[in-house]
């Protein structure tokens, strides 16, 4: 169900991705992982919002960061406080060099969802 979501927000040609989460503390840095590739994938700006700090018996890790359609790291949080991340976006990046990263004209329209074509 979350691929075909992601698919359909590139599809449908959406600028930005916006993610608001609440990330438990971790050792591992997957979620960063995982922004990170959904910009590339989708070719769109990614930002990625996380709830930051203590609540109840949760400690919530921040870390929010925004990346530019290359995976590029635009702007990224701290782990320990609430942060007010600005982010220039410039939305030309989509139409130079990644055209020629731009794994969807390869698809297989055949195989999506009629609405997803």
């Amino acid at each position: 169900m979350c691929h075909l979501r992601i698919a359909s927000v590139r599809l449908h040609f959406i600028d930005i991705k916006v993610s608001c989460t609440q990330f438990l503390h971790s050792p591992h840095t997957c979620h960063i992982v995982y922004m990170r590739a959904r910009a590339m994938e989708n070719m769109v700006h990614t930002l990625y919002c996380n709830y930051v700090g203590d609540e109840k018996r949760f400690h919530y890790c921040g870390q929010s960061c925004a990346y530019d359609p290359a995976g590029k790291p635009l702007a990224e949080a701290g782990n320990q406080e609430e942060t007010m991340l600005y982010v220039p976006v410039d939305l030309s990046l989509r139409e130079g060099p990644l055209r020629d990263l731009n794994y969807l004209k390869n698809r297989r329209k055949e195989l999506y969802h009629e609405d997803l074509r």
